[in-house]
């Protein structure tokens, strides 16, 4: 891949990076169907400022990334097969998303899993691969999920 092809590429990736986005794409404010999700991404996009706006989409888009990764994941396992997820929470505009329980209520309310058990890893090395903004907080440590499809 070249380097001029990252950036249309990179705009389909779960967790989109705000710097690869266009103007275009968040200057209306998209929801994603999930109340408690769609709650989080009006109150950013209400802050008016364009990047209140780039923000609101990076969630946006990160959560109905989610929606489909959890469909597909729905589709491929078998009856009671396990899936496992790491996720950590955030923080966007100096508003706390808890990530992990959208993404838990989403798997048991819009799929049908069982939170088969979940607990908190204490993250010691804390580097991603890609910056973080100053503004976004750090991530001390992600949940483990384990759930089961039914």
């Amino acid at each position: 891949m070249k380097p001029d092809d990252y950036r249309p590429h990179s705009r389909k990736y779960i967790g989109v990076s705000e710097r690869v986005l266009l103007k275009s794409m968040y200057k209306e404010l998209h929801l994603c169907g999930c109340k408690p999700v769609d709650k989080i991404v009006e109150k950013i996009y209400s802050g008016g400022k364009d990047v209140d706006k780039n923000r609101a989409y990076v969630v946006y888009q990160y959560f109905t990334g989610i929606q489909t990764f959890l469909k597909e994941a729905d589709r491929v396992l078998k009856n009671n097969g396990l899936l496992v997820i790491f996720v950590g929470d955030n923080q966007i505009r100096k508003l706390y998303v808890p990530t992990h329980m959208l993404i838990k209520k989403m798997a048991e309310e819009i799929f049908g899993f069982k939170t088969e058990t979940f607990f908190y890893h204490q993250m010691k090395l804390k580097k991603l691969g890609m910056p973080r903004n100053v503004t976004a907080g750090e991530i001390k440590r992600e949940m483990a999920m384990v759930l089961r499809k039914r």
